[in-house]
């Protein structure tokens, strides 16, 4: 993730000063620091953290390994924004949380859809009770994966925890961030099919505290085997107002909704 994610990322960011790199490997270590021109390398993180005039880290290591490098962070003073998901143990989960809070420093998650256009979008209008009271909830998102520089990740991940676990916890995320409410309950099922350890596709069900009822969806195989990959995003809401088509910002601003009986949100991209 680190190198065609949060690296130029960050030297996009004015504010922002790229002051050090650590990574295990010492040749992919040394042409990142070359590309953006990095003066300070280590091969253990725990030197890096020594650093006087570090404010912040991003830790994009596997997610078995976050829980003990964003301990060591907060604990030398730093603000951490963690990759997710942010472990993959609910306890060290919670561990980190409370540090964080123990230390005064802020510990964020990359939950990036947050700030994209169109999901942000969405939550503006549910905010504004633009939409209506939301019953159903879909969250759907098929790809055939990481490609190019991502393949790397899509292999790990894979053996890791599989999509559900890679982007299927931004839908997740997603969820709660739009209906403002907790999970109550969670099933899921998954099929095999490349042959690795965790499902390459997977389908879960879910109820929320205040009522609503999900469907999340994730894959890795949407098209794997077509000559061109595509990616299938669609957010749907069923709901106590309907929209007469696609919901345009201007239908939105003038309230073109038809109360009284239910109707069905589409937003696809």
């Amino acid at each position: 993730m680190a190198d065609y994610g949060h690296l130029p990322a960050i030297g996009e960011v004015k504010e922002v000063e790229l002051i050090g790199l650590a990574d295990l490997n010492e040749q992919h270590l040394q042409e990142q620091a070359e590309k953006y021109g990095v003066k300070h390398t280590f091969t253990d993180y725990r030197d890096f953290l020594k650093m006087e005039d570090l404010e912040a880290v991003a830790v994009t290591t596997p997610a078995n390994t976050h829980h003990r490098i964003v301990l060591d962070a907060l604990d030398a003073g730093k603000h951490v924004l963690c990759e997710k998901p942010i472990s993959d143990e609910l306890d060290k989960s919670w561990e980190m949380v409370e540090a964080a809070r123990s230390a005064g420093k802020i510990f964020a998650v990359c939950f990036e859809y947050r700030m994209w256009g169109p999901f942000r979008d969405i939550k503006q209008w549910l905010d504004k009770n633009l939409i209506g009271t939301i019953h159903v909830l879909r969250l759907i998102y098929n790809w055939n994966g990481p490609n190019g520089d991502g393949q790397r990740r899509k292999l790990h991940m894979t053996v890791e925890g599989g999509p559900i676990y890679d982007c299927g916890v931004h839908y997740f995320n997603l969820g709660r961030w739009y209906l403002n409410s907790e999970y109550r309950q969670i099933n899921a099922t998954g099929v095999h099919v490349e042959g690795y350890k965790n499902p390459d596709h997977v389908i879960a069900t879910v109820e929320f505290e205040n009522g609503t009822v999900g469907l999340i969806e994730e894959s890795y195989i949407y098209t794997t085997r077509s000559k061109d990959g595509h990616k299938f995003t669609q957010i749907e809401s069923v709901r106590l107002f309907k929209i007469m088509g696609f919901p345009t910002k201007s239908d939105l601003s003038k309230k073109k909704l038809h109360p009284g009986f239910p109707g069905r949100s589409f937003f696809c991209f």
